[in-house]
């Protein structure tokens, strides 16, 4: 219930501070008459400021913040990884070319945010037909070709600097890539959210199957998973997510990589519950850090500025006091007890195709103890690990 409760709060404190301070009742107020007929008590300037400032604004920041905290999470799960980020295909980096690229033709800011999108969904295209062999899309090389990818893209980045206006062009394309809100409006928060929410709502509905693949590609396979299948909708949602977010803001580092890790210490390694709470974690945040990008000094601070020092500050904090880390210590995975052998089989009946898939669950649990006893260590050290990257990250 706090997860749930704590974005609202966040987002009625949003609405309040500012320039400007408003009451929370006169906020409530404001928003309620744009749906009921209430008496408007308030002059029509407070109104603009609440309903056509900020609250586009602290919209705009839920949804980003939530789509790359839920999109770092599941591709935390699916590459076994807990250093991936969104941006570990080449999104960010091809979506911030094509932003670079509306800049220079001095586009309007609707047609930068479809360059920026469309360039976001080719670079991830280009990076998963690199690493397509043999019909298979092996992690590492999935990993690889978003390196390859990245790299080409941010060299077409720098040289699109190369060659802007320095008086004009330039500063505008660096700004962009800092990440703000600052230009966000309802019509823009009705462009990017059918993405967002798309990504989100196909991620929410393969959750439990990441649970299987996070196991591992042959053992998925051996439950029933279609694996490569599973790849592409995680990839083709994360996508979705990550390009609309990073084409319209810009680029926002560390959401997608951190706020996972704080979910994962709140509800645990399950998907079913992560990747609600990661959306809950991260919208909290942005929300967060917003408001203090607005009100920390008399210029608006850039959002990926604020991003990168404030968990370099966590972090300090946490090294300098170890009782900040207390409660975070290496524990069995409460949704892992038993030996690996028990948590398959419980998985398949979860999935309800124990029947099809008996023989292959009876072979596994009837398999060298010491390969179960193995897969039980891994996976405990797997729990243990994502909370010590928690602790070293925060």
């Amino acid at each position: 219930m706090t997860l749930v409760v704590l974005p609202l709060l966040l987002l009625v404190l949003s609405l309040c501070v500012g320039r400007l301070d408003v009451g929370p009742g006169d906020v409530l107020r404001i928003l309620a008459a744009q749906l009921l007929p209430i008496h408007r008590s308030w002059t029509e300037s407070l109104e603009i400021i609440v309903v056509q400032i900020r609250l586009p604004r602290a919209l705009l920041a839920m949804c980003v913040g939530a789509g790359l905290s839920i999109s770092g999470a599941a591709f935390q799960g699916m590459f076994r990884n807990p250093l991936v980020s969104p941006d570990v295909l080449g999104v960010s980096a091809a979506s911030g070319f094509g932003a670079a690229l509306a800049i220079l033709l001095s586009r309007s800011a609707l047609e930068l945010q479809i360059l920026a999108f469309t360039f976001g969904l080719l670079g991830v295209a280009i990076t998963y037909a690199l690493a397509r062999t043999y019909q298979m899309t092996p992690i590492l090389m999935l990993v690889l070709s978003g390196v390859v990818v990245a790299a080409f893209f941010s060299a077409l980045l720098s040289a699109a600097k190369l060659v802007a206006d320095p008086e004009n062009k330039l500063p505008a394309i660096t700004y962009w890539l800092l990440g703000s809100f600052n230009a966000a409006t309802l019509r823009t928060v009705a462009i990017v959210v059918p993405a967002i929410a798309a990504g989100t709502i196909g991620l929410l509905l393969v959750s439990w199957k990441l649970n299987l693949l996070s196991m591992g590609d042959e053992e998925a396979r051996a439950l029933g998973v279609r694996t490569e299948q599973l790849k592409i909708v995680i990839v083709v949602c994360t996508t979705l997510i990550t390009a609309a977010a990073v084409s319209t803001c810009g680029v926002i580092g560390w959401v997608g990589l951190v706020m996972p890790h704080v979910a994962r210490t709140l509800v645990g390694p399950d998907h079913r519950r992560l990747l609600p709470a990661a959306l809950s974690v991260g919208a909290s945040y942005v929300l967060a850090i917003d408001a203090i990008a607005r009100t920390a000094a008399a210029v608006e601070i850039p959002i990926g500025i604020l991003t990168a020092s404030m968990q370099r500050v966590a972090s300090w904090a946490r090294l300098k006091h170890p009782v900040l880390t207390r409660g975070q210590g290496d524990s069995d995975s409460t949704s892992c007890r038993g030996n690996g052998a028990e948590y398959r089989l419980r998985l398949c009946r979860l999935w309800g195709r124990r029947a099809a898939f008996s023989e292959r669950a009876e072979r596994v649990r009837d398999g060298p103890s010491v390969q179960t006893d193995g897969r039980r260590q891994r996976v405990d050290n797997g729990q243990s690990e994502h909370r010590r990257v928690a602790v070293i990250l925060l």
